[in-house]
């Protein structure tokens, strides 16, 4: 069965009043179906019902719910959520996939008057819940078992809905336009992850979640004793704080994890603007600041981009941010080619390059890049000189 192409579900036909009906959509023990799909306009509204989707059974697999807007109205923009959980998986259902990583798959999930997505205690494995927007729910965004937060175990070694699957820890979240993210995970030795990540504009009352805008997976790795570790970043971002959910190669996606705040590091040169003759160097006080949360990591440094014969080095390669800040001295040595006369440089709002810092979190191979323009654009007079 295939449900599909803008069908109202539990709304009046305009879409915005809630009919306030039963189960939206109900799937017992119905394998291989299809809720709404990936493309343009496959998505369904499933809104205003005492649960949005229901599906039971232990014949209940094999069933992708994607690209549907569910607890809010046909625009997309007011709430109009389902008054129960708006995602119901009971009595062994097993392999089933609620959005998914290609393009259009993530769902919509808000305006729940209880969770978002909840597996019961009789569910069973390999439900995996990827790259949705859930948000704005009563209760968690995604439970499994129905015991309010399930806390990792170590080792993960206990049985329930997906496995109750072990949540990421997110380590160092660092933003300067993007974000730059490292994450920890203890689960089952030796074996693969995908850990989704999410950016929210407020966390979850309970601490963990919910996950409003998907920014990305990466993959993860456990050693032999579980513990695994992974460093990546993002464009940009928008909200302040971050989350997490991990899924194993089976399909079992854990619930989110704890909120982790992003901090902002700015980067400042002292002077701004310095006239170097050629064949010379001028110094630079480098200062880098954690803004908007608690950050103590070591920074390694390095800087590209410099014009040709420029040379560019660091008092201190590695800089560790201690009560917020950190500073350290960098050198820009200037040459000169033999056959030009002098140069002179005059401030412009155009510079002719810019320094391009690229920041690494440790441990791990985490960035964030911060582009700091220095001012000076050359022009040909008597004496040599260049601006930095």
């Amino acid at each position: 069965m295939c449900i599909r192409d803008r069908n109202y579900i539990g709304t009046d036909v305009t879409g915005t009043v809630g009919l306030e009906g039963g189960r939206g959509i109900q799937l017992i023990d119905a394998p291989d179906n299809i809720v709404g799909g990936t493309e343009s306009g496959a998505g369904n509204l499933i809104s205003g019902n005492a649960n949005g989707i229901r599906i039971e059974g232990a014949s209940g697999s094999g069933n992708l719910v994607q690209g549907n807007r569910m607890g809010t109205d046909a625009s997309g923009t007011l709430p109009l959520g389902n008054s129960g959980a708006t995602i119901r998986l009971t009595t062994g259902a097993s392999n089933n996939t609620i959005g998914g990583a290609a393009a259009g798959a993530g769902n919509t999930i808000t305006g729940s008057g209880w969770m978002g997505v909840i597996l019961f205690a009789d569910a069973g494995t390999g439900n995996q819940i990827l790259s949705n927007s859930i948000f704005g729910n009563g209760a968690l965004g995604i439970e499994l078992g129905r015991n309010s937060v399930t806390l990792n175990d170590e080792g993960d070694a206990d049985t329930g809905p997906n496995n109750l699957q072990n949540y990421p820890v997110l380590t160092s979240v660092g933003a300067n336009g993007g974000a730059a993210v490292q994450a920890a995970l203890n689960s089952s030795p030796n074996s693969s992850y995908t850990l989704d990540f999410f950016s929210n504009t407020a966390c979850d009352p309970s601490g963990f979640g919910e996950g409003k805008t998907p920014l990305g997976t990466a993959a993860l790795t456990t050693d032999a004793s579980g513990n695994g570790t992974v460093a990546t970043s993002f464009a940009s971002i928008t909200g302040t704080i971050l989350t997490a959910t991990a899924t194993d190669a089976n399909g079992n996606t854990s619930e989110y994890s704890e909120c982790a705040p992003l901090t902002t590091l700015a980067v400042s040169p002292s002077p701004g603007t310095r006239t170097v003759t050629a064949g010379q160097s001028a110094t630079y006080t480098i200062t880098v600041s954690a803004q908007g949360a608690a950050f103590e990591e070591t920074l390694a440094l390095s800087c590209s981009g410099a014009p040709g014969g420029t040379t560019c080095t660091f008092e201190a390669d590695d800089l560790t941010i201690d009560g917020g800040q950190a500073s350290t001295t960098m050198t820009v040595t200037t040459v000169a080619p033999a056959t030009l006369g002098p140069l002179v440089t005059r401030p412009t709002s155009s510079p002719p390059w810019s320094w391009l810092w690229t920041f690494v979190l440790l441990p791990g191979l985490v960035l964030v890049q911060r582009a700091i323009r220095f001012s000076g654009h050359p022009s040909r007079t008597p004496g040599i000189g260049g601006s930095v």
